[in-house]
């Protein structure tokens, strides 16, 4: 008998963030959707002083270490640690709204689906995407309608592979 691959369709796309500690999935990507009540304003650091209007913002990440998606995505919605990566000082100054979970999935395919959208750009080069040779960054802006963002990784198509494999498939 075959042995019946993992169906992971329960923990794909838009959860809110008191949903985190629910989720059942290994490693993957997602993205951290962050509302800035006001201006940010502040030193983030190598990429220096950082200027960020109000409004809302994309965060795309992996979480490929140890706990995967839940304990990355935990540490994400905690508003009482210190700031270690880039989105920390952002998820400090302002609110996660709702968390976007790819299981086996790659940040550089989301941010590359989110850049088909009208009106989405990288505010900051290099912000989150320091180690990255492919993206411009990982953090975007998004229009205030973010709904619209919502709806559209859904009509994009973004579903898992199989596990072990990387990036996402599109649907036809």
């Amino acid at each position: 008998m075959a042995k019946k691959s993992p169906n992971y369709q329960k923990d794909i796309g838009w959860i809110s963030p008191d949903s985190v500690d629910r989720l059942s999935i290994g490693p993957g990507a997602y993205g951290v959707l962050i509302r800035l009540p006001r201006r940010f304003q502040g030193k983030i650091g190598a990429l220096g002083e950082v200027s960020l209007a109000p409004g809302p913002y994309l965060y795309l990440g992996s979480a490929y270490g140890s706990g995967g998606l839940p304990a990355r995505l935990r540490r994400h919605v905690r508003a009482d640690k210190r700031p270690h990566w880039h989105v920390d000082h952002l998820t400090i100054a302002g609110t996660v709204e709702r968390i976007f979970v790819l299981p086996n999935g790659h940040e550089c395919d989301l941010v590359d689906c989110a850049f088909r959208l009208p009106a989405i750009h990288a505010p900051v080069t290099g912000f989150g995407s320091s180690d990255c040779r492919r993206c411009t960054a990982h953090l975007l802006a998004i229009p205030p309608d973010s709904a619209a963002l919502m709806d559209a990784f859904s009509l994009l198509g973004v579903t898992p592979l199989r596990r072990g494999q990387a990036g996402i498939r599109r649907r036809p």
